[in-house]
């Protein structure tokens, strides 16, 4: 059981939280409802979502010479006289090929509008039970790791060979420990519930899930620019907001775009192209916009979507909902103005400044980013810069940003780097370096690795310091720092 912090009852979370929570569970009542086509028995109201994705994957598969014979909003009749496929959607015969995808080795293919909203929430809960999952076992590994501890304490000072743990067995609780990057005030070990969340795990089985379900999700997302674009491209339900704002997928989004190094995003490279393209398919359009440009209530904790969809669903045999305020608290939200999460876009701003600086140099030195890895990177930049650009032009947040920090800050994040080749002129070393240059080439991968820690520096320079690079010698920086107030050197400049 879920304890509420902040929220009370489930009648008492924030107003557009309340009401996503209604407008979803009015969604799920309709597709819960469905019946067979054929006997009219009930189909969806023992929905189970991993086994609906597994089966669908099964009859998905490309194969050569033969189309898809199967829908993602379909399900079979569970009556072995029967078997019939019934879209979740209309509730008709699923219609195949329409809106055919190839992706990831499968066919994505919907039958319907309300099919394809659906599909979009069949992804998202299943992505929220493989998170609840992982957060399932760091809690059983961090709690683990504190009964140890204590275990340790009340042993400590019994003598050598006396003691219930080894020296190893300790070191490895303290790794355990540490492993979890525990971060003091956001997660403890008081044992009186569930954990709060933390979205910073990763591993490759994770990410190649992750990456996978943000491909499908960004087919199924509405587009503005679809040439004969249905109705759900053109007006969609409120559903499809409730659904996406109240899933895990965006605080895991969130958390990606926390990294703002672009040697890190290089190593994931996959999961982050599949993430900034969602991310840039989820600004493009007006609906969806709010998502990524607006700030977000923080999830202290939740069942997952699965189980807010289904919170107060008494099935009475045709599929018909009665909703009850009464029961367990799935969710666990921020109420304060100052528990809101920054915009998703807003952590793109280091990475864009980033990735202009890349590009930049890699127009006066290209060799540096001729290898595979060099290209990736450049895809990458080009990739942020794309979408940063497209969502900050259709909102106001990048001015309401700027607007929290005083103008000193401001002015330091615009001018930290500046990168020209001026500054060679007043290089005290240049004519060695040229020389130098001139004989023998840079080892591989040199040019390319100091173009990536230029870049970081103008997202992490302390504020006082002030950097110049040069464009066609990235190996060439002079610096200028501000005497820290409080000392014999305030108001003093040091290049």
């Amino acid at each position: 059981m879920l304890v509420a912090e902040d929220s009370g009852s489930d009648g008492q979370y924030p107003r557009e939280i309340q009401e996503s929570l209604e407008i979803l569970r009015e969604f799920y009542g309709r597709v819960s409802g469905t019946n067979c086509r054929k006997c009219a028995l009930p189909v969806g109201t023992e929905l189970q979502v991993k086994t609906t994705i597994g089966k669908w994957a099964e009859g998905a598969k490309v194969k050569a010479g033969k189309p898809c014979t199967i829908s993602i909003c379909a399900v079979a009749c569970s009556n072995p006289k029967c078997g019939a496929y019934t879209c979740l959607g209309c509730g008709e015969k699923p219609r195949v090929g329409s809106n055919a995808s190839q992706l990831e080795g499968l066919t994505l293919d919907w039958c319907c509008d309300y099919g394809r909203l659906f599909a979009i929430w069949l992804f998202l809960a299943r992505y929220d039970q493989v998170e609840l999952q992982i957060q399932a076992k760091q809690a059983e590994k961090m709690a683990e790791a504190q009964r140890g501890a204590k275990r340790s304490r009340e042993t400590h000072g019994k003598g050598v060979g006396y003691a219930e743990y080894s020296m190893a067995d300790q070191h490895e609780m303290l790794r355990a420990l540490w492993s979890q990057q525990l971060t003091p005030g956001r997660m403890t070990f008081t044992g009186s519930g569930p954990l709060m969340m933390d979205f910073r795990s990763a591993d490759e089985k994770t990410d190649d899930l992750l990456r996978q379900i943000l491909t499908f999700l960004r087919v199924l997302l509405p587009s503005v620019s679809a040439k004969e674009g249905s109705k759900l491209d053109k007006t969609p339900p409120k559903a499809l907001k409730s659904m996406l704002q109240l899933s895990l997928l965006l605080d895991k989004l969130a958390e990606l775009l926390r990294n703002d190094s672009i040697d890190d995003l290089n190593k994931r490279s996959s999961l982050y192209f599949a993430s900034f393209q969602f991310t840039e398919a989820l600004g493009s359009h007006p609906a969806t916009l709010e998502l990524v440009a607006g700030e977000r209530y923080s999830k202290r904790r939740s069942a997952g979507l699965q189980a807010l969809s289904e919170r107060g669903m008494n099935h009475n045999g045709f599929g018909k909902a009665k909703e009850s305020l009464k029961g367990e608290q799935l969710l666990v939200v921020g109420e304060q103005k100052d528990a809101l999460m920054p915009a998703i876009i807003s952590r793109f701003q280091n990475l864009y400044k980033q990735g202009q600086i890349v590009l930049a140099q890699a127009k006066h030195t290209q060799d540096a980013f001729k290898g595979k890895s060099g290209q990736v990177t450049l895809a990458l930049c080009e990739q942020i810069v794309v979408t940063y650009v497209k969502i900050s032009s259709s909102t106001k947040n990048k001015s309401e940003i700027s607007s929290k920090t005083n103008k000193w800050t401001t002015y330091h994040g615009d001018n930290a780097l500046e990168q020209t080749d001026e500054v060679l002129e007043t290089f005290s070393y240049r004519h060695a370096l040229r020389a130098l240059e001139s004989v023998r080439s840079p080892p591989m991968g040199r040019m390319q690795y100091l173009i990536k820690e230029i870049a970081t520096l103008a997202t992490s320079l302390p504020d006082g310091i002030f950097v110049k690079s040069s464009l066609s010698t990235p190996g060439a920086l002079k610096c200028l720092m501000l005497g820290p107030d409080d000392t014999p050197y305030a108001g003093g400049l040091f290049e």
